[in-house]
């Protein structure tokens, strides 16, 4: 009994067997049978929407300014994100305010430190706008 563990050891001939090239295709075989070339296909070309990685919320959070505490401020800060081919921010612009400054500010400086999945274009990537909404909550 023959067991294949890789491509390359299944293609060896069995021993005690002649090769021999078939005219068609090239390929050796070793039970003078005609053997079809395998039909590789290429891995289809990705196209992809820059993404959050999940772990910048986590790891490094917005800063809840101490002003805006104090001011009982809460809101919603949209950001729009050019988001390089590397991952990184290129570009912040504020796309909606929460109606506070300080947490306007404190948004844009969490998500200049924070690393993005780059958007695909046929599976290279390139840089893509991403929105990135950001709630600030007291009660969280």
């Amino acid at each position: 009994m023959l067991l294949c563990f890789a491509l390359a050891s299944c293609n060896d001939p069995v021993p005690g067997s002649t090769p021999t090239a078939t005219p068609e295709s090239g390929n050796v075989t070793s039970d003078n049978s005609t053997k079809s070339a395998p039909s590789e296909l290429p891995a289809p070309l990705v196209d992809r929407a820059p993404s959050e990685k999940l772990a910048n919320r986590r790891l490094r959070p917005p800063k809840y300014p101490v002003q805006a505490v104090r001011d009982r401020a809460e809101g919603k800060v949209v950001l729009k994100v050019l988001v390089g081919a590397d991952g990184k921010p290129e570009e912040i612009t504020l796309e909606k305010s929460s109606g506070s400054e300080d947490l306007d500010r404190a948004s844009i400086t969490a998500v200049k430190t924070w690393d993005f999945n780059p958007g695909l274009k046929k599976g290279v990537a390139v840089p893509a706008y991403l929105i990135v909404p950001i709630e600030f909550n007291l009660n969280q």
